[in-house]
């Protein structure tokens, strides 16, 4: 309530627990973002589902997503919904396997020519499942990837960079995941970071008038992934 009563709005959330079950939460507060806007953190997949079809109802949509593990680990969902724009059409999915996700990415992508706006993975029981939101919306296209070791994901951003920024990002595991669209601003995206790492970047990135964009806590809070944009 303290910095929603200054007007300002959550532009970027991840809770995960730490080494003794302790949730902590990382995230940002802005300014300059829609006044129209709900977030719930922690929630398990039926709670998401509940809140999800409330929302939906009132005209909003997912933004942005983050998933950790309680200690039974079942997935627990973090999400920060935005009004839906008039004539925006989209459809959000979650606990989705490998082939229910290519069956919707067919569908969505290849048949009806949606975007993937957001899109995490995450592991349950040694299976990866997905997340994420298609929208309806024109621009100039996307790119997705998923899956990735760090090397592969280093050498993907590299080529990518020039024309292309990372709009969605995430970590599951070993693996590293975004989605990139075309490049309108400056941008900094880092994983891999201690605490101490990411509070240097963000340091240093604040100095220079770029706001933290998303961010994932992981690894029991020990890591941090984070995109800055400008």
């Amino acid at each position: 309530g303290y910095y929603t009563g200054m007007g300002y709005a959550l532009q970027t959330i991840s809770i995960d627990r730490n080494a003794q079950g302790k949730l902590l939460a990382s995230g940002s507060f802005q300014k300059g973002l829609s006044g129209g806007w709900y977030a719930r953190f922690y929630m398990t997949a039926s709670k998401y589902q509940s809140y999800f079809t409330q929302y939906a109802n009132q005209g909003y949509r997912p933004r942005q997503m983050q998933v950790s593990m309680d200690a039974q680990g079942k997935p627990r969902f973090s999400v920060i919904w935005e009004k839906n724009k008039s004539g925006e059409a989209y459809a959000a999915f979650h606990n989705r396997d490998g082939n229910s996700f290519n069956s919707l990415w067919n569908n969505y992508v290849k048949t009806k020519k949606y975007h993937l706006a957001e899109h995490v993975t995450y592991t349950v029981g040694g299976k990866k499942y997905h997340a994420g939101v298609f929208l309806k919306k024109s621009n100039n296209g996307f790119y997705m990837y998923h899956g990735m070791s760090g090397s592969a994901f280093n050498q993907k951003f590299k080529d990518l960079y020039s024309k292309w920024q990372l709009n969605s990002f995430h970590v599951n595991g070993a693996k590293v995941g975004g989605v990139w669209v075309p490049k309108t601003q400056k941008y900094a995206a880092y994983y891999g970071m201690t605490s101490g790492d990411y509070q240097n970047k963000f340091n240093t990135f604040s100095a220079q008038g770029m706001r933290l964009h998303k961010i994932q806590s992981y690894n029991n809070s020990t890591r941090f992934a984070a995109i800055w944009t400008k």
